[in-house]
């Protein structure tokens, strides 16, 4: 936004995004991708629905499934209703190893893939160096998988309360709030913004 410029970081090829879909296919799952402006999902459901009116995106419907690996993307995603249990998606996933991504949870009924390279604490750098900015002057929160290099990285990073294991274990700190309950913001206000 300062500098009016849109940065991408090791995309997820097209073929391997096929790999995934074909792999993922047992389960059932509901793929999707954001594409332009957009989310692009293999079919329309609650789920879809839900996700379009709370990031205020379009969804919609792919006229095949092959026109989620047309291009290179940064992740393919998966959302896991309620009547999946999340582990047992996971140890699916592990049952079909690949050097070619990595999946990460990013909420609780949330499994993306990428490129293996790819992880937040890459793009936090390339931003701090390209507006000059020091890592040892970022704070930075998070609560899962995706979360953890960024936090290494940072000077300051916090994990909110109800954070997954891996981001609590690379903590400066953990707010006393958890993320349904405004953990952020009641840190930076007790810790930051009102600080004596």
């Amino acid at each position: 936004v300062r500098k009016d410029k849109h940065s991408s970081y090791h995309l997820l090829k097209k073929e391997y995004i096929k790999e995934i879909m074909d792999m993922m296919e047992p389960l059932g799952l509901n793929p999707f991708i954001y594409k332009d402006g957009y989310m692009l999902s293999q079919r329309y459901d609650e789920m879809m629905n839900s996700s379009a009116i709370r990031n205020n995106m379009p969804a919609v419907t792919a006229d095949r499934p092959e026109q989620l690996y047309e291009t290179d993307n940064s992740k393919i995603l998966y959302r896991i209703p309620d009547d999946i249990k999340m582990e047992d998606v996971l140890a699916f996933i592990a049952r079909h190893p690949s050097r070619n991504y990595i999946s990460v949870v990013t909420t609780p009924f949330m499994v993306e893939f990428m490129d293996p390279r790819v992880n937040k604490g890459v793009a936090m750098k390339a931003f701090c160096q390209d507006n000059q900015i020091p890592l040892s002057e970022v704070m930075a929160f998070g609560d899962a998988e995706n979360d953890v290099e960024m936090m290494k990285a940072a000077g300051w990073s916090v994990c909110l309360k109800n954070g997954r294991k891996a981001a609590l274990e690379v903590a400066d700190a953990v707010t006393e709030s958890d993320v349904d309950h405004d953990g952020l913001g009641r840190y930076l206000s007790d810790h930051w913004f009102n600080k004596q």
